[in-house]
């Protein structure tokens, strides 16, 4: 047996399982989140051992993300594509939660990810990592007047996670090489004794 469902039933349910944010025509929505968002075009972010957290002066509002999905979707592509965002804390701290960060602006942005490294010099402990959606923000970065532009491998090696790898890997490759020369000349004797 078919059941007949009439068109306005189903413009119903669509309109009742619809957030009335989402009615809002959209230039009217996008006025709103500039109001919702902090004002300015860059968001600060400390980066502890464990998370990283605003310290931008204004609050960003998370639960807007997670009203539904939609909304999450439509909020996230207007923050993540319209702020720089300044991941800054220890040289490590920083290095360990850049990527979370990234890939999370990825999964909203229209454009390319851009990840900027400025490190304090040799002797500082701590940097920046500024991450930006397309090319709006790269004035931006240019009037930047801190820290010491790298790349992403040189702070890893600055901070010395390339030179412990490589160190570990030394020693093992040490301990290797004594183990042969020792069969080596175990051998040798064997075979000179047997003779």
């Amino acid at each position: 047996m078919r059941r007949f469902i009439s068109r306005e039933s189903t413009q119903r349910t669509e309109s009742a399982s619809r957030p009335p944010f989402l009615a809002l025509p959209y230039d009217v929505r996008f006025l709103i989140y500039q109001n919702a968002f902090p004002a300015g075009k860059q968001i600060y972010i400390q980066a502890s051992p464990d998370a990283i957290h605003s310290i931008t002066t204004s609050s960003v509002p998370i639960s807007l993300l997670s009203t539904c999905h939609s909304m999450d979707r439509e909020a996230g592509e207007y923050l993540y594509n319209n702020y720089l965002f300044n991941l800054v804390g220890r040289k490590q701290d920083c290095l360990k939660h850049y990527e979370t960060l990234q890939k999370t602006m990825e999964k909203y942005t229209r454009a390319h990810v851009h990840v900027d490294a400025f490190s304090n010099g040799d002797h500082s402990k701590t940097m920046a990592i500024a991450l930006h959606a397309g090319e709006g923000k790269v004035e931006m970065l240019k009037r930047r007047e801190r820290g010491l532009k790298k790349t992403i491998r040189q702070l890893r090696e600055e901070v010395g996670e390339h030179r412990v790898h490589g160190r570990r890997d030394s020693l093992i490759l040490r301990g290797l090489a004594f183990m042969m020369w020792a069969s080596l000349i175990g051998l040798l004797a064997w075979v000179l004794g047997a003779y």
